[in-house]
């Protein structure tokens, strides 16, 4: 990802149990499965069994979730990162005897979903580990130190809005968190010094969806056919936007369209998240992606593709496809979720079948249940991490 220098606010106005499902691309390579420039998330479908609990049901779906990311038609290297992760809290308790050491594993529902998508600057190789970094520093804090799962019992003792206000501050330490961690990089090896990413964070606890974003990646939700923005982009032209300096379609056009202010990491010391909340529905569509989508389709044909696809995974294809075809000058990453009424869905039909190329979950309340396990590339990162 190209971008100018990352400049100040002053200056433009003036332990845990997680599935990773990561789709970051290292050093460019490119997927044999699919089309030859594109590295695409699959899981097989699964099934997932409820806990019920003594709440108002907000709502009985099928989660059909997919993720592309894409090297585009001009990049060598894909310094976007892509993550979609289950989150439940585990332990293990280990038991010893004069004759033997033993170990129980207690573990609990999956409670949340987390998916981000950050895009890396900095050069190639730096922009790659930024938006690494960030993506697995951030899904480790939240799990490690976020009460996200809104049926513990200590968390059924507070006012909801209590508990809302309470995990967007956390997502704010989280992206704090992410900071530090490329600036302390950073500081340590020099030819990453200036390293930084975008990151668009979203966790789900159905219905409630709360955004930790910064940079121009962004966040979309299409509700009865109409897309809506829900994150800002964090550039200058949209600083003159926000301040009547500018009108939005003069804005794509300005040179500081890709002049980000506010970026995870970059030259400045701290970050500015922007946090938010909102109330998901059966029939929404989620949408995540990287500005090398944005810079080429427009909103009204970003939700035309939405609205006509069939299935999560022929959205994603459509949109990364599109987006090369008017250009693909940047790695493109989406990631689409779709959440569909279970009374309508019908798994032998062609508009929502399930293949072994999408992921579908069955969502009820704010719990879910499934087997994780962490991808090879976090435990080879983590593992760098202890040496």
């Amino acid at each position: 990802m190209s971008k100018m220098k990352p400049l100040s606010m002053k200056e433009a106005s003036q332990s845990p149990r997680v599935e990773v499902r990561d789709g970051g691309v290292e050093n460019g390579k490119k997927s044999s499965a699919e089309d030859e420039n594109a590295d695409v998330f699959r899981v097989d479908a699964q099934h997932l069994n409820f806990q019920r609990a003594q709440v108002r049901r907000p709502g009985l779906g099928k989660m059909d979730c997919y993720a592309i990311s894409d090297l585009g038609r001009k990049r060598r290297n894909n310094e976007d990162q892509f993550m979609v992760a289950d989150l439940a809290k585990s332990s293990k308790l280990w038991t010893a005897t004069r004759r033997s050491l033993g170990c129980e594993a207690i573990s609990d529902k999956s409670r949340a979903k987390m998916m981000l998508v950050a895009d890396g600057m900095g050069g190639h190789a730096e922009g790659q580990r930024a938006s690494k970094l960030a993506a697995e520093r951030m899904l480790r804090y939240v799990v490690e130190n976020l009460a996200w799962d809104p049926l513990s019992p200590a968390q059924l003792k507070k006012p909801t809005h209590t508990f809302q206000e309470d995990l967007n501050d956390g997502l704010v330490s989280a992206v704090s968190h992410c900071q530090k961690s490329i600036i302390d990089e950073a500081a340590w090896i020099p030819s990453r010094r200036g390293m930084g990413t975008t990151l668009t964070a979203t966790l789900l606890n159905w219905p409630m969806l709360h955004i930790a974003h910064v940079g121009d990646s962004r966040c979309y939700v299409c509700r009865d056919r109409e897309l809506v923005q829900l994150t800002r982009d964090h550039t200058y032209a949209q600083a003159m936007v926000d301040a009547g300096e500018m009108t939005k379609e003069d804005a794509v056009r300005s040179q500081f369209a890709n002049c980000l202010w506010n970026v995870v990491g970059g030259n400045n010391r701290t970050v500015e998240p922007d946090v938010s909340t909102h109330e998901l529905q059966i029939g929404d569509t989620l949408l995540v992606c990287s500005d090398g989508l944005t810079n080429h389709v427009s909103d009204e044909l970003i939700n035309e593709i939405i609205c006509n696809s069939t299935s999560a995974r022929a959205a994603c294809q459509s949109l990364v496809r599109v987006a090369n075809e008017m250009g693909g000058k940047d790695n493109i990453t989406a990631i689409v979720a779709r959440f569909i009424d279970s009374e309508t869905f019908d798994s032998d039909s062609h508009e929502f079948g399930i293949s072994d190329e999408q992921m579908t979950d069955d969502i009820d309340l704010l719990a879910y249940e499934t087997e994780f396990t962490l991808s090879e590339s976090t435990i080879e990162s983590m593992e760098d991490d202890q040496a």
